[in-house]
């Protein structure tokens, strides 16, 4: 597999932020709203869970309470809030293991790196600058959601992100978190990596979706074998 440039997703598969904030939280509010009281019986209820997003999640966790889910949402982001002051204190917002050795490996091959997030700018910098990625990432190689009409899984994110650097999307390799973000990638035209945090729960879908491979750590990626894909 050739390819010109390498467009990650933020949150998932750059920086873990779903077992430190996202999924403790979930399951915290999934608990007093008497959905869940585990993980897996989360997914249960929410099976679309992983990848959709918190209004998504909201919306399902409305549907199932008969609740509001715009004040669902709000506690989530209130929350979520609280936990990235308390996470940016202890330094606790770090890139993935091994993410950075592979950045490192692109610049020295000469192939540029782009960010394609759902999330928007509310959060995103403070990630990027908190992660210590300030000096890769900027305002020209990072698409965030308000810089596109549609959000993921329509490929808008993914043809921004190769429109930016001139490249046909078909040339453009993608590493997605989530179903969500490996749809997105396929329906661009990007050939698409699977680099989920829940391994064992999505493998089976993001292979499905569309994932030419799905890799538990950035730990076993090389450039060498991304070619031989």
């Amino acid at each position: 597999m050739d390819f010109e440039l390498i467009t990650n997703d933020l949150e998932g598969a750059s920086i873990d932020l779903e077992t430190l904030a996202h999924t403790p939280l979930w399951l915290e509010i999934a608990s007093d709203l008497r959905i869940a009281s585990t993980f897996e019986e989360m997914l249960e209820k929410v099976p679309d869970y992983i990848g959709s997003g918190d209004p998504e999640v909201a919306k399902r966790f409305a549907h199932l309470t008969g609740g509001n889910a715009e004040e669902i949402l709000q506690l989530k982001r209130d929350q979520y809030d609280a936990k990235l002051v308390e996470l940016e204190h202890w330094g606790d917002i770090n890139p993935r293991e091994g993410f950075v050795k592979f950045l490192n490996a692109a610049e020295k091959a000469h192939l540029p790196i782009a960010i394609g997030s759902l999330r928007g700018i509310r959060y995103t910098w403070r990630l990027i600058r908190a992660s210590g990625l300030g000096d890769i990432f900027n305002e020209r190689n990072t698409v965030l959601r308000e810089d596109v009409a549609y959000g993921k899984p329509a490929p808008d994110v993914y043809l921004e992100t190769a429109r930016r650097f001139n490249i046909d999307p078909a040339r453009q390799l993608v590493f997605g978190g989530s179903e969500v973000g490996v749809r997105a990638a396929v329906a661009a035209g990007s050939p698409v990596i699977g680099m989920p945090i829940y391994y064992k729960e999505t493998v089976e879908k993001l292979l499905a979706a569309g994932a030419r491979a799905v890799f538990r750590s950035w730990k076993e990626v090389t450039l060498e074998k991304l070619h031989q894909l």
